[in-house]
């Protein structure tokens, strides 16, 4: 296997089915792109840079790492849901919604961006809102980006609440 700790650790295009091995602390960028890993389990516990697992078979983030300090994007896989609600990102975090049954266990970042639909958030909270929203319009008009809900929200909903578009006001279209 590799050292535990590296300075830089690149794995990418060597058909790799695990991270067993992987070194734990990483002072640069950890990049496992284009492998056919289905689990994260093993990967880097801290990356002090960026850290990419883009073009996997990942269906969760299970077993990612706990802290990155850059960039952390999982894009092009095939995730239904995140488990990974322990990780810190310091810089934003991408991903790809297609997929998505839930965003439980979304990891907490500065900024969100969601890949497929070329859009960017502040917060949790945000992207909660219109995660939700988008899936309702989606489903019953069609609509990739008729949602316009972030921003300044009604006071009655509150950061974590379950809510969908239907529920909350947009302050600005009163």
């Amino acid at each position: 296997g590799a050292p535990n700790t590296a300075a830089g650790f690149y794995c990418d295009f060597n058909k790799l089915t695990t991270l067993k091995g992987a070194p734990q602390t990483v002072n640069g960028t950890f990049s496992c792109e284009h492998n056919e890993l289905s689990s994260l389990i093993s990967a880097p516990t801290e990356v002090k840079g960026i850290f990419t697992c883009r073009n996997n078979q990942l269906t969760s983030l299970e077993g990612a790492p706990r802290k990155v300090e850059g960039f952390f994007d999982c894009c092009a896989n095939k995730l239904r849901s995140f488990n990974c609600g322990n990780t810190m990102i310091d810089g934003t975090f991408y991903f790809d919604a297609e997929h998505l049954e839930s965003l439980d266990g979304l990891p907490k970042a500065r900024k969100y961006f969601v890949a497929d639909m070329q859009k960017e958030f502040g917060s949790p909270y945000e992207l909660r809102v219109w995660f939700m929203g988008y899936k309702k319009e989606q489903k019953t008009k069609g609509l990739r980006n008729g949602v316009k809900i972030v921003g300044a929200l009604d006071a009655e909903a509150q950061q974590g609440d379950s809510v969908s578009m239907f529920s909350i006001k947009n302050r600005e279209s009163k």
